[in-house]
């Protein structure tokens, strides 16, 4: 169809007609993303109770498992003679029953922590020790690394992954300052309990053990 050969209204019809169907357009869509928002609405109201409750579940299992396990950590350490120190530096403990065909196991989280004074220190003599070998020249590689290997994470915390490798590099290097400085700050590592967890498995007919599907992302 030529346009050109429409009549005045011809055009004014057609050009109706395509307003028309814009106009649908745009209400089927709108409609489209109301349905859309309900649908996402109605999921979230349907389902969120149940979540909360698995948590809620979740937590009170947890807390039930860790107190009612307490009594065998005590006898734990009574039997094996295991000192305070000792015990606080053990992360997780395994509870298996008398085949020990299932085991449980109840353990921590822990966040790197440190003395602050004496990292501060070590630190600050890492740094002179630093600026002396700058003096020096021919070293800013290491002490490029050395630096990288003291920042501290985004909430200003040393990682201890890094002090292990800067102690590392320290022994290769074989300056006993360095070393000296690095020691003083692993030292002062104080790491800090952050959260808990939980372990469960079991062994199959066949004596694979498998493990409980616990988590949500797990199962």
């Amino acid at each position: 169809m030529d346009i050109k050969n429409l009549t005045p209204e011809e055009k004014a019809s057609l050009k109706a007609q395509l307003a028309a169907e814009e106009k649908a357009d745009k209400i089927k869509a709108q409609q489209d993303k109301q349905a859309y928002k309900a649908l996402m609405s109605d999921f979230v109201e349907k389902f969120f109770p149940k979540l909360t409750q698995i948590a809620s579940d979740l937590t009170l299992a947890k807390a039930d498992l860790f107190e009612s396990a307490a009594a065998i950590f005590e006898l734990k350490k009574q039997v094996f003679n295991i000192s305070a120190e000792a015990w606080g530096k053990q992360q997780s403990h395994d509870i298996s029953n008398a085949d020990y065909s299932k085991t449980i196991t109840l353990g921590f989280n822990y966040t790197d922590g440190w003395d602050i004074d004496v990292t501060n220190a070590g630190v600050s003599r890492i740094n002179d020790w630093l600026s002396n070998k700058i003096k020096e020249g021919n070293q800013e590689s290491f002490v490029n690394i050395t630096r990288a290997l003291l920042k501290p994470d985004k909430n200003g915390v040393l990682k201890a992954s890094r002090i292990l490798d800067l102690a590392n590099q320290a022994k290769e290097y074989g300056d006993q300052e360095l070393i000296e400085a690095v020691q003083m700050i692993q030292e002062a590592y104080r790491p800090e309990r952050s959260s808990t967890y939980i372990l469960a498995k079991y062994k199959d007919e066949n004596g694979k053990k498998i493990n409980l599907q616990l988590s949500m992302s797990q199962a």
